[in-house]
C-alpha cells in the first residue's frame, strides 16, 4: 500500500509543480520516477518500500556528488541547481536520524551481531544501511561506526 501511495505523490507532486510552473522540480520528479520505472524493469517486479527508498537515497547521493565536483570546478550555478534538486527529493525520505541515534542503531548493530573490531566493519555498515535506508548518511555512519569497531 505505501508504494502506491509513494508513487502517487510523486505524480501528484509533478501535477502541482507543472501547473505552477516549477521546471527543476518536473524535470527533478520526472528523473525519479524513470528511475524507479528502470528499477522495477531490472527487477521484474514492484518495487518494495526499501526499494524506492534506495533510489530516492542513490538520487540525492548522486547529486551530492556532483556538488564536490561542481564545487572542485568553480561552477557555482551547477551547484546551486543540485543543490535545489536534493532538497525536492528529501521531501521522500523519512526524518533523517540525530547523531545520537544513530550512535544508539550502531551499539545495537555491534550487540546483536557480536561486532569486535575492524574485520566486522562490513557486517556493521551493511546492517545500519538496511535497517535506516533514507535516514542516514553513509559517510558519516562509517566514521561511527570505524570510531566504535577502533578501525
Amino acid at each position: 500500500m505505501w508504494r502506491f501511495q509513494m508513487l502517487e505523490k510523486i505524480k501528484e507532486d509533478v501535477k502541482t509543480a507543472m501547473k505552477g510552473g516549477d521546471k527543476l522540480k518536473v524535470i527533478t520528479l520526472r528523473m525519479l520516477l524513470s528511475d524507479i520505472h528502470k528499477k522495477e524493469i531490472d527487477k521484474r517486479g514492484v518495487l518494495t518500500e526499501q526499494e524506492i527508498l534506495g533510489v530516492v537515497s542513490k538520487s540525492i547521493k548522486s547529486r551530492k556528488d556532483s556538488i564536490e565536483e561542481f564545487k572542485r570546478g568553480g561552477r557555482e550555478d551547477l551547484v546551486q541547481k543540485e543543490t535545489k534538486e536534493v532538497e525536492i527529493l528529501n521531501v521522500y525520505l523519512p526524518k533523517a536520524l540525530s547523531k545520537e541515534e544513530i550512535i544508539k542503531g550502531i551499539e545495537d548493530i555491534i550487540k546483536e551481531t557480536g561486532a569486535a573490531g575492524g574485520r566486522d566493519f562490513g557486517r556493521v555498515m551493511k546492517e545500519m544501511m538496511t535497517r535506516y535506508q533514507g535516514q542516514v548518511d553513509g559517510k558519516e555512519i562509517s566514521e561511527l561506526i570505524k570510531q566504535k569497531l577502533g578501525g
